[in-house]
């Protein structure tokens, strides 16, 4: 089977990861993969290999030059399966396959790993209808498709995974000495970008009254995004400076996360 993948995020994600590891796993596999992904983005910086990987930026959802050339390439290659992997791929992939026409005759699958409703809009309903099947990452995910008018024989569930190998591998960071913690101390993490829908300020409430109880617990929030500034004034006013860390952005979670006594998911 040859498959054809789409990311266009500019960040590095659970999403990404995710595309990263369908992509490698599928290769050990013995199937051809390409790759699509944002130019200007840590997936292009993250990829090991030119071969198959077609850099192509989508400035906005409706980007009818990225759809022409997506629709030029997915003629040339003749993909078995067109895996997109975030909404603007769905969007480029939905217009490239209506600019290509009958000349161009694959499988279209959607990646759905967030919980949110699908937009009501007239252009969102047409490019969703273009979709043979969503890949939701959870049924709870599934069941809101269903809810949104998507045929529950489009859809099916397959939960995310990690390469373990991998992450056997990684060398644990002691996280007491990295962000100068009590020896004593608890470590709760989380790892997460930080925008609404993760939930971080219902974390940093229920630190405010962990903390009374177990003076000794730290809480370390690993992550990027728009609340980074909100969530600071939420510590700040909660007098938690000493008990929840924002450590931003990390590369080397595999790692850091050995040093965690409970991990608490968004």
């Amino acid at each position: 089977m040859f498959s054809l993948h789409i990311d266009t995020a500019r960040t590095w994600r659970g999403g990404q990861n995710q595309a990263l590891l369908t992509v490698l796993g599928l290769r050990a596999r013995g199937h051809r993969t390409a790759l699509v992904v944002n130019p200007e983005g840590e997936f292009l910086k993250r990829i090991e290999t030119s071969k198959d990987l077609f850099p192509l930026i989508s400035r906005s959802e409706i980007d009818l030059n990225a759809a022409w050339k997506l629709s030029k390439l997915m003629h040339q290659l003749q993909p078995d399966v067109v895996h997109a992997h975030d909404a603007h791929a769905v969007s480029m992939t939905a217009l490239a396959l209506s600019l290509g026409g009958s000349a161009i005759k694959t499988s279209f699958v959607a990646a759905r790993r967030v919980d949110f409703h699908v937009g009501k809009n007239a252009f969102s309903r047409w490019k969703y209808r273009k979709v043979d099947r969503f890949i939701c990452a959870s049924s709870f995910i599934q069941s809101m498709l269903i809810s949104d008018g998507i045929p529950a024989n489009a859809t099916i569930v397959v939960y995310e995974g990690i390469d373990i190998d991998r992450a056997s591998a990684a060398l644990p960071i002691n996280a007491h000495k990295e962000f100068c913690l009590p020896d004593n101390a608890l470590i709760v993490g989380n790892i997460a970008a930080l925008v609404p829908h993760k939930g971080q300020r219902y974390l940093i409430e229920a630190a405010a009254l962990i903390v009374k109880r177990f003076p000794n617990v730290r809480f370390l929030i690993i992550g990027k995004g728009e609340l980074e500034q909100e969530l600071q004034n939420q510590i700040k006013n909660l007098k938690l400076e000493k008990h929840v860390i924002l450590t931003g952005f990390r590369s080397d979670i595999l790692s850091l996360h050995k040093s965690f006594d409970l991990f608490v998911m968004s």
